[in-house]
């Protein structure tokens, strides 16, 4: 059996080295002269992360253990800053972001401060991100709220970055003899019937689905900033400033540049956040399932037009290659 992976993302990567790992030859194609996806870092001889920050964070032993393989990894606690109309004010949302805005000690809980959140958090960072249309319910759900003090924006036992970056970690993962890489390549010819396909592109660019689907492009500038960053990331909740977030990856990676990562969303045609209702939804899990029956599988974020974690990605990828191996 010989299986085509269409994207060598962080999706793509992990399920050729599981499957190459089960004795199973892997052609990956990838359009882009690298691999990496989202996750390239590389900037010549340093790293800088290019497409936002990204840090690995996860509960699940297996994907510990799974990761482990391929890099040695730096601990990192996420403690991103908000930046409100009152001032800083500390991340994830706890009573700890309450005091910030109030301007006061700490106090027991967050009492009845929903409506302060939403306003000095959520309401112009996600007019921003979204449109005048956002949906300030869904915002507010995805948001962490923290129970504790000086935590992590992540409640998870395994938090960092690989030491050499994500590029490196996504090289070695593809090092292996049953996998062969093709980049630049576009790949329209796979219609062979005894393919087997694992599509982790955007999904309605996959010729097997005619669904149109909505993107937001985030347009990443590196800027220079000269201010004094107190954390690695700064989310904006005002209006003076453009940008959603920025990042000094000096404090994220230990790159050696002073140059800071800014985003300004919906400002790019990529496709990097799917926005999807309920109805379009259900039209991608049935076609989905429908393609398995003719040995198409779709995984990751753009592949699944699902918001996944990194962890999630790669249990994602376990459970798509068992079931090839299982099949085949």
């Amino acid at each position: 059996m010989i299986v085509k992976i269409i994207g060598a993302g962080l999706a793509g990567c992990t399920c050729a080295r599981l499957l190459a790992d089960k004795g199973v030859k892997v052609l990956l194609f990838e359009k882009r002269s690298h691999i990496g996806g989202l996750l390239y870092d590389k900037d010549n001889d340093d790293i800088f992360q290019h497409y936002g920050p990204h840090i690995f964070h996860t509960s699940n032993p297996e994907v510990i253990q799974f990761v482990l393989r391929f890099a040695k990894w730096r601990a990192f606690c996420n403690r991103p800053l908000a930046v409100t109309d009152k001032g800083l004010a500390r991340l994830p949302i706890s009573i700890e972001t309450i005091a910030d805005i109030n301007n006061e000690r700490l106090d027991v809980g967050i009492k009845n401060d929903k409506n302060k959140i939403e306003k000095y958090i959520i309401e112009k960072y996600s007019k921003k991100q979204w449109g005048p249309k956002w949906n300030n319910k869904d915002a507010i759900n995805r948001l962490k709220v923290s129970k504790t003090i000086g935590g992590s924006y992540f409640d998870d036992v395994f938090e960092g970055l690989p030491s050499n970056g994500f590029f490196q970690f996504l090289e070695k993962m593809v090092e292996h003899d049953n996998i062969e890489i093709h980049l630049s390549k576009k790949v329209n010819d796979i219609e062979n019937k005894e393919d087997v396909v694992i599509w982790t592109a955007p999904i309605d660019e996959c010729p097997k689905i005619k669904i149109k689907l909505n993107w937001n492009g985030t347009r990443f500038e590196r800027i220079k900033d000269n201010k004094k960053y107190l954390s690695a990331v700064y989310n904006y909740n005002i209006d003076e400033v453009p940008y959603t977030r920025t990042t000094k990856m000096k404090l994220l990676v230990g790159c050696k540049s002073e140059d800071v990562l800014a985003e300004r969303p919906r400002a790019s045609s990529e496709k990097h956040y799917i926005i999807i209702n309920d109805s379009e939804k259900k039209r991608v899990e049935k076609a989905i399932k429908r393609l398995e029956t003719k040995n198409w599988y779709f995984c990751g974020r753009a592949g699944t037009a699902s918001y996944l974690d990194m962890d999630e990605v790669i249990e994602n990828a376990f459970e798509i290659t068992e079931k090839i191996i299982n099949k085949h």
